[in-house]
């Protein structure tokens, strides 16, 4: 996180995505806050799901770049991925927004890029720079502040 702000290091294309990742992710919270109340996480992550599959197969179709993977091994490779990197995290996270709300939500997430960087160690074995660990640690700390400062706020209300 702190290696992330190395000046000339990013174009700003690229950082102007990110900011754009940043709002619509937001959006999405607060939206599938609202939108969703009531609803099984399970049935909303299909939903969901479903939509999205609609607008990139019409897109990929009208962009003409549909290739299917080339082995039966990458075909399954990315049925897993599918399950463990996007079914599993949206249905936990509309059941989180369920529990928590949004914004409570939203925080605990924050955590992704942490566990992210540990997992790429342990499983891939990057390595982790002294600004990995301090962002890292910044991070986890920010989340236990804000939980903690809204803790206090409940009690006093």
């Amino acid at each position: 996180v702190i290696a992330f702000w190395r000046r000339g290091s990013y174009p700003l294309p690229g950082l102007l995505l990110g900011l754009a990742v940043g709002f619509t992710y937001g959006a999405y919270l607060l939206a599938s806050e609202k939108v969703l109340v009531g609803c099984d996480p399970i049935s909303s992550t299909a939903l969901v799901m479903l939509v999205a599959a609609i607008v990139y197969w019409i897109a990929t179709l009208a962009m003409g770049q549909f290739h299917l993977p080339s082995s039966p091994l990458a075909l399954l490779g990315l049925g897993g991925l599918s399950l463990v990197a996007t079914v599993l995290p949206i249905a936990a996270l509309f059941a989180s927004i369920g529990i928590l709300g949004a914004a409570d939500a939203s925080l605990v997430s924050t955590l992704e890029p942490v566990l992210t960087v540990l997992l790429s160690a342990l499983i891939i074995g990057e390595r982790l720079g002294l600004s990995q660990l301090a962002g890292g640690c910044l991070i986890v700390a920010a989340v236990i502040v804000l939980g903690l400062s809204e803790r206090r706020t409940a009690l006093k209300a």
